[in-house]
């Protein structure tokens, strides 16, 4: 492929998620004439995170699986002993639904610096 190719597909998977997000009110409404308690978000964290792999790889040349697994764990495990500790008990539904929301925070965040990152990389 030819640079001009690749730099259009590392834009096309960088802007993905931002345009699925500028158009989450529209696409949650439809979930909701469903019945589906799914959310935008909720289908936006597994492409975060495989663009995420993605990304590592190209850049750094080298697995980040683990590291992002204990980058998200830590919230969890911080979120999960306050959550037990406040009100002596921990509620699974209630923990996952805020931590889902955490990782994906940190998954966007990650995404706009290392997708970011690639395509200033690729353009120069």
């Amino acid at each position: 492929m030819n640079i001009i190719t690749e730099s259009g597909m590392i834009l096309l998977f960088y802007i993905i998620p931002y345009i699925v997000l500028l158009f989450s009110k529209k696409i949650n409404r439809q979930f909701r004439l469903l019945h589906l308690s799914v959310r935008v978000v909720d289908l936006l964290i597994p492409y975060l995170f495989i663009m995420l792999m993605i990304i590592g790889n190209i850049a750094l040349e080298r697995n980040i699986i683990p590291h992002l697994i204990i980058l998200l764990s830590i919230p969890g495990i911080l979120m999960a002993t306050y959550f037990t500790f406040k009100t002596q008990t921990l509620t699974f539904y209630l923990f996952f639904r805020k931590w889902w929301r955490v990782v994906f925070l940190i998954l966007i965040t990650l995404h706009l610096f290392g997708s970011g990152w690639l395509l200033m990389n690729y353009l120069i």
